[in-house]
């Protein structure tokens, strides 16, 4: 057995449990909790689950947008980004955005600096006597702007751009997934009063 003073002297050495510091990731992780004291021939706990560790600085890897938004633009060009919008970008670390005119209908497309960067590299990899190719980067890549966000959310639409999609008071954005479009409020209702015609109608739950 042990006398008073050897027990207390072992107290001391191993801390309760209570006190001892937990990892953060650990916790996060899932996993059992490595205590410093543990002994060595103690065998290892098996989950059965693979364990990652946690990212706990709340970053993403590429933002996501989703969702329809109703504002107005002044006569200056400027529009206010949805707030689910800008919290999405600042997530993902994008620093700014980057509107064109988008080919299938009179709207904006605007893409985060990434989706932009990547868009530029094939660009800058395709033929210059890739007829097809060119006549669509000259007809709406050429039309790209970099626009950056004030300290009030809002971006300013050049006029170019303002003229191309019909801005005029009332604008919507629209998020979809990677990328968010801009309109006109009136385009905007012209389309989603177009019904999609049968043979152009997916199956958004298949696979791709």
């Amino acid at each position: 057995g042990c006398d008073t003073d050897s027990l207390s002297m072992i107290q001391r050495v191993a801390p309760p449990i209570a006190e001892r510091p937990v990892s953060p990731a650990s916790v996060a992780c899932g996993r059992p909790i490595d205590f410093p004291d543990r002994s060595p021939l103690d065998p290892e706990p098996v989950s059965g689950k693979k364990c990652h560790r946690a990212d706990l600085s709340g970053k993403i890897d590429q933002p996501v947008f989703f969702g329809t938004f109703n504002h107005a633009i002044d006569a200056k060009g400027r529009t206010s980004l949805p707030a689910k919008f800008r919290e999405s970008l600042a997530a993902a670390g994008e620093p700014r955005i980057v509107l064109m005119q988008y080919p299938h209908w009179r709207a904006l497309l605007a893409v985060p600096q990434s989706v932009w960067n990547e868009l530029v590299k094939k660009v800058m990899a395709a033929s210059p006597l890739d007829a097809r190719f060119q006549r669509n980067v000259f007809k709406y890549v050429s039309s790209a702007h970099e626009v950056d966000l004030d300290v009030h959310g809002r971006v300013l639409v050049p006029p170019a751009l303002r003229d191309y999609a019909g801005l005029q008071k009332d604008v919507v954005w629209v998020g979809m997934g990677p990328i968010i479009h801009l309109f006109d409020k009136a385009t905007h209702a012209e389309q989603m009063a177009t019904d999609v015609p049968p043979d152009e109608r997916v199956d958004l739950f298949g696979k791709a």
